[in-house]
């Protein structure tokens, strides 16, 4: 009965998504080719596998493909047995960390998906290295179900990835589009698709805040007809940064001072680097 387990819980979680397609067009009446479907695969009401597909005028595009870092194996991707890959033209990662790209290489290696992959460059050097690291530290149980993907399926998948930079233009069949800045991490992009009279900004996770080793995310100064954003922390209010910086290094400098040791719990690349230039600016 355990191994039934995730298999319900994809399919109710399948079914709750199907419920929650979204559809835009322009005006009533408009025939089905015209109107834009959004499907979340991943992340439609939950943090992890952020993964969405875009259906409009007989393109398929989609945005991100992690996983889901509370839950392992299969039951940890985006529900893309949900949708036919191979009819899917584009996927646009938007930046390196495990809930946004790290089911790049089960897509590309493992399924029917034949389609061109974008990301910046900084993003494709991170990718390769964090999900290589991630293979190497995935726990190996003979009782479990085997991992999504190896060395030689990353190898391939990164080796097969297209780099863009900055508001680099590219086309495709009827589609342009290009990407922005977004803070948050290296390599960061918020992608933005022209189809022409309709225009969609995707931001991924994205940071309005400058910090030390980041400039905040660019402001498109084109207005987007539909925009999918993040929203993750959209209804939390955090203190200010100063306090929030005061309050570490304080905590930080009293446990030195006694001849303790400190333990950082830093669960995201990039927020590690932040951390360390806070400390070191700190003590000089």
């Amino acid at each position: 009965a355990t191994t039934l387990l995730p298999r319900v819980r994809r399919l109710l979680a399948r079914l709750a998504v199907a419920c929650r397609v979204l559809a835009f067009s322009g005006k009533k009446g408009t025939p089905m080719e015209e109107t834009m479907v959004i499907l979340p695969l991943g992340a439609g009401a939950e943090v992890g596998r952020s993964c969405h597909l875009i259906k409009f005028r007989g393109r398929q595009i989609l945005l991100d493909c992690g996983l889901h870092p509370g839950r392992s194996g299969l039951d940890s991707l985006p529900f893309l047995d949900s949708i036919d890959l191979s009819t899917v033209d584009l996927l646009l990662v938007s930046h390196f960390h495990i809930d946004h790209a790290a089911g790049l290489p089960y897509l590309t290696e493992k399924t029917s998906f034949k389609g061109k992959v974008y990301m910046t460059h900084a993003t494709k050097a991170v990718t390769r290295v964090l999900l290589s690291d991630s293979i190497r530290l995935t726990p190996k149980d003979d009782d479990d179900e085997p991992p999504l993907y190896d060395e030689e399926d990353l190898t391939r998948c990164i080796d097969a990835v297209e780099v863009v930079d900055y508001h680099q233009v590219v086309q495709d069949r009827g589609l342009r589009f290009w990407c922005y800045n977004a803070g948050h991490v290296l390599g960061a992009a918020m992608f933005f698709l022209d189809f022409g009279d309709v225009r969609l900004l995707y931001t991924g996770d994205y940071s309005l805040e400058e910090d030390r080793h980041l400039v905040p995310a660019e402001v498109p100064e084109i207005s987007p007809d539909v925009l999918i954003m993040e929203s993750t922390y959209g209804t939390q209010k955090h203190e200010a940064r100063d306090v929030r910086e005061a309050l570490f290094v304080s905590t930080v400098e009293r446990v030195v001072q006694r001849g303790g040791k400190c333990l950082l719990p830093v669960f995201a690349l990039g927020r590690a680097q932040e951390l360390l230039l806070i400390l070191d600016e700190y003590w000089r």
